[in-house]
Order: C-alpha cells, then structure tokens, then sequence
C-alpha cells in the first residue's frame, strides 16, 4: 500500500481504519497488531501514529495489543495518546498485565463506574490475592445489576472470579457468560469461557469422571483457538 511514504500514508488512513475493523470483527488481533508496528516503524510518528485514527480503530488497536499479551507496546501507546484522550482504562490494563497491580488500582480508583473499570481493579485485587474483598464486590455487582450500558464486561467479571465460589455458584456464574458471548458470536471470548468451566471440574476434585468432563471442555476451547 505504499506505507513506507508519509504522504501515501494519509491518503490510506480511510482504507486502513476499515482493513482494521475488518481484522478486529474477525478476532485477527496479532495482525492489527502487524499492521500497527509497520506503521509505527515506517513513519516519524512513531507509536503517536495512532493520533490520527478515529477512537474506533484506537480501541481496537490497544485492545489487539491487550489480547495478545503485548503489555509494554500498549502502555507505550496509551501514554503518548494520554494527552488526547482519557486513556485511564487501557493504562490501567497494561498496567495491571505488567504485574504492577497495586498501580493499575490507584489508577482506576476513582472511577469505578462502569463494568469494564470494575473488571479491571478485580483483577488487580486478585492477584495481589485479595480474594475476600473480590467476592463481596462481585455479589454486591450482581444483586444491585447496575446498568453501567457495557454489560460485557459484568460477564467477564463472572468468567474470571469462578474460582472464588463454590462449584455450583461458580458454574452458574461461568455458564451465564458463556451464553452471552455465544449470543453475540464472540468465540474468541467463548473458547476463554470453555476452558474455565474445565478448571472449575478439575477443582471440583481429580475423580475420572471430572477429569473427563474438564477435557472435553478444554477439547472444545481449544479447537475454537485453533480455528481463530
């Protein structure tokens, strides 16, 4: 496409904020996050080069570099646009994946007001194994349901905290994520809801009968990776 030329590449910007939400939509994350790097490498603008995306295609940028455990590109990214954009979400999560947990909660402290910051400061408390107070904010989400509009994220926020329930609460919670991201043809996120619900059998205890059962979910997550 003729990135190598600055002014070709403005001319392109259009093409390629489709090419990327064309990518996105098919849970190509690895090679947004290609295309981004040829242009960061190919351009003076290095990682600002995001700037001039619409905040669509920003999103997806970052979230391609989330999902694909590429934590010190994305934060770099998210700071150099922190002076365009409230970018406290996405620090917030490269932060969090790159174990400075007790800085991704200080960043998200004071906005809790949404499902996605939520799932992100549960995270953090996880792993700085806060259990306890994990548990009582995930029932206090559940029974009050306050709608925050990104219920995605209340059924991550299911997904990731199974472990702290007993089986039955924990299977409900998992199985009722699984079915929404199955509602909305989200299989990259369903392989990830698969693959817990095999965990939660194998905590359940190590009998044959749940160890089968956890293969056979993970058999399932598993082909859906592959297919992606």
């Amino acid at each position: 496409m003729g990135l190598e030329k600055e002014i070709s590449l403005v001319k392109h910007l259009g093409v390629l904020e489709k090419y990327i939400n064309i990518l996105y939509n098919s849970f190509r994350y690895f090679q947004i996050c290609q295309v981004y790097n040829r242009l960061s490498d190919t351009t003076s603008y290095g990682n600002q080069i995001a700037i001039l995306f619409p905040i669509r295609a920003i999103i997806q940028i970052l979230d391609s570099f989330q999902k694909t455990s590429n934590f010190e590109k994305g934060l770099i990214i998210s700071q150099e646009l922190s002076s365009y954009y409230n970018m406290d979400l996405y620090r917030a999560k490269f932060l969090l994946q790159s174990y400075h947990y007790e800085d991704a909660i200080k960043v998200l402290s004071n906005r809790l007001n949404n499902y996605e910051s939520w799932s992100i400061y549960l995270n953090a408390l996880q792993h700085l194994r806060k259990d306890s107070a994990v548990r009582h904010y995930v029932q206090k989400l559940n029974n009050e349901n306050p709608d925050y509009g990104d219920d995605e994220y209340h059924y991550i926020i299911l997904r990731n905290s199974g472990h702290l329930f007993d089986f039955q609460t924990a299977y409900e919670n998992i199985f009722k994520a699984l079915e929404y991201f199955q509602s909305v043809n989200n299989t990259f996120v369903e392989s990830t809801c698969l693959n817990n619900i095999g965990i939660l059998y194998l905590y359940k205890g190590l009998e044959p009968s749940n160890i089968q059962i956890a293969k056979s979910y993970f058999k399932q997550a598993g082909k859906i990776m592959h297919q992606l």
